[in-house]
C-alpha cells in the first residue's frame, strides 16, 4: 500500500547522500505488533 509512495519518495531524494531508505518488512520483524517500536 505505501510502497508506490516511498518508491517515489526515495527516487526524489536518491541525489541527496545524507538520506537513506531502508526496507523493513515490519511483519517478518514483528515491528507492527509493538506499540513502542521507533519504526
Amino acid at each position: 500500500m505505501m510502497k508506490p509512495v516511498v518508491t517515489k519518495l526515495a527516487s526524489s531524494f536518491s541525489e541527496e547522500d545524507n538520506i537513506k531508505f531502508v526496507n523493513v518488512d515490519a511483519e517478518e520483524a514483528q515491528l507492527f505488533r509493538n506499540p513502542d517500536s521507533r519504526w
